[in-house]
């Protein structure tokens, strides 16, 4: 039996969901799980493919574990100016830094993306799909040069600590020259003496 919650709390997203349904109710003793049968759904198809591009998101909301698959609804030009303006309303609400590195602009632009992926995987799902592989390479290659950048700040400090280390050898080996030379006038000046 499927159960939809409409009260449930709207998480905020860019990203199109569908209203909640109740998976499990976490306060019954048996602990029983409410799965919906496929045949409940004649949309069942196309949910379960977006659930392969886009994974619902589970939350739990009281005794209630639930879940929310993203949304089947088509969309209209319309929406995706809504999107756009949604999206530069987010930028500036997050106060997201237009240039740079900055991990609010990054995620509100992921999860446009999303919603461009499944709006585009309603109407071609094989267009969808080759999106979500093109996104997933990017964030491959964002990672790798993520790592590419803390292995080269590691690196700067393991060098910048080594050339101090060093600075310090060369200052104490400096300061015993310059005794062996003051030792050296002096000796110098008593035989300049004798």
């Amino acid at each position: 039996m499927q159960q939809q919650l409409s009260d449930a709390p709207q998480l905020d997203s860019l990203l199109k969901y569908d209203p909640p349904i109740i998976v499990e109710n976490l306060a019954s003793t048996k602990k029983k799980k409410i799965i919906p049968k496929a045949e409940d759904n004649p949309q069942q198809e196309t949910i379960d493919f977006l659930d392969t591009l886009l994974p619902p998101r589970s939350y739990i909301d009281g005794n209630y574990q639930m879940l929310q698959h993203v949304s089947t609804n088509l969309t209209s030009r319309s929406d995706v100016l809504k999107l756009e303006e949604q999206l530069d309303a987010l930028l500036k609400e997050k106060k997201a830094r237009d240039k740079g590195i900055c991990p609010i602009r990054h995620a509100l632009y992921e999860e446009c993306m999303d919603e461009l992926i499944r709006e585009i995987a309603l109407e071609l799902p094989e267009r969808g799909s080759l999106l979500k592989e093109i996104r997933d390479e990017l964030d491959k290659t964002m990672n790798a040069y993520e790592e590419l950048y803390e292995s080269a700040v590691a690196f700067g400090i393991r060098k910048a600590i080594h050339s101090e280390q060093d600075k310090s050898d060369l200052k104490a080996s400096n300061d015993n020259l310059e005794k062996e030379i003051k030792a050296f006038e002096d000796k110098i000046a008593d035989l300049n003496q004798k």
